[in-house]
């Protein structure tokens, strides 16, 4: 029974630690930006790769992405039904996801990145102009730019949308 409890006294040190130490979404960034940079640059040419082997799936989901006219919501696109993967690719609208839309943008393709560096995966999110972004935590550590050009403020979590969620479901 001592042993319990000393074990989650550690425990809960630990934690405070770590909560005391800044890890949060974006701790990479602001507290090491020397080791984001370097992170960036030492991952570049994997980001490179994987966004080379996507586009061929992206380009061929953009046939399953219908533009509308914006409704009331001002959202633009919608997804013939049921909304296609290609290759781990899949592509999200605004009408797919309704109210719980988070990024300024219509559409565009998410897809799940192997565990990085940190030993997370990393969700992508590639914008209808071919940019990838960031939307999870992982990919951010592994340098994909933020997502934040494309959010919309007031959203909720960044790394933590529903557009996260439907990423992170495409991993193996």
């Amino acid at each position: 029974m001592i042993a319990i409890v000393r074990s989650l006294t550690a425990l809960a040190a630990l934690l405070c630690l770590l909560v005391a130490s800044g890890c949060s979404e974006g701790s990479l960034d602001v507290e090491h930006p020397a080791e984001a940079a370097a992170v960036s640059r030492q991952n570049a040419a994997k980001r490179r790769l994987a966004h080379r082997q996507a586009m061929p799936a992206v380009r061929r989901l953009r046939r399953s992405v219908l533009t509308t006219a914006a409704s009331a919501e001002g959202c633009g696109a919608d997804l013939r039904r049921p909304a296609p993967t290609i290759d781990g690719v899949r592509a999200v609208a605004c009408g797919d996801l309704g109210r719980d839309w988070p990024l300024r943008v219509d559409y565009g393709f998410v897809r799940c990145e192997p565990k990085g560096r940190y030993q997370q995966r990393g969700v992508v999110f590639t914008a209808p102009d071919g940019k990838d972004y960031a939307a999870s935590v992982g990919a951010r550590m592994d340098g994909y730019p933020r997502i934040g050009p494309v959010f919309v403020r007031g959203a909720g979590g960044r790394y933590r949308s529903r557009l996260t969620a439907i990423g992170l479901g495409l991993c193996d």
